[in-house]
């Protein structure tokens, strides 16, 4: 992991981003008028990113994204991406994926839009650093989408180094992600 840059957010921005994470203290009720906060951008080698959630996209159908290559439902959580990845083109290049699953139609529709348009989503990536394993806790079908497209390196923001900062009278249009 590479740190960018440090990226000052105001409170309500990162919780309509981040609040529905149940990530202390990023969670709804926690919200602060005029907090502030600095976190890392980051960037994070797809070799070493791994999937938070036991079924990306799990909402959608059982098993979420990776039922569509026939990964038991709940096995996601702690693999790394490049498995993941490796298992979905497998899936592809052989025709033995479920192409009616909505999170790999998610996948693929970004894929097939770029990774420009991928990037200039409004919500950034963003990862976390749990004993030492990364973890994609916001992004995972982009992150996905972008690795099948050949990136190796993911640039999001490190919610494992948010820190509050002192509260800035008037804080409302300041801050904000940067662009794409």
């Amino acid at each position: 992991m590479t740190v960018i840059r440090i990226v000052r957010l105001p409170d309500l921005e990162l919780m309509e981003h981040f609040g529905h994470l149940a990530v202390p203290p990023f969670e709804l009720h926690h919200r602060v008028p005029r907090r502030e906060w600095e976190l890392q951008e980051v960037a994070v080698p797809i070799a070493e990113l791994h999937c938070y959630y036991p079924d990306p996209g799990g909402g959608d159908v059982l098993g979420g994204l990776m039922a569509s290559v026939a990964w038991a439902a709940g096995s996601a959580r702690d693999k790394s991406i490049v498995d993941m990845v490796a298992a979905l083109r497998m899936g592809l290049d052989s025709g033995a994926v479920e192409t009616r699953n909505p999170s790999l139609a998610r996948v693929l529709a970004m894929r097939d839009a770029g990774r420009e348009a991928i990037r200039c989503a409004r919500q950034p990536l963003a990862f976390v650093e749990l004993n030492g394993r990364w973890y994609v806790r916001e992004g995972t079908h982009r992150t996905v989408a972008l690795a099948l497209l050949g990136e190796s390196v993911m640039i999001g923001l490190n919610l494992s180094s948010a820190r509050q900062v002192a509260a800035q009278p008037g804080l409302g249009a300041a801050g904000g992600f940067p662009p794409g």
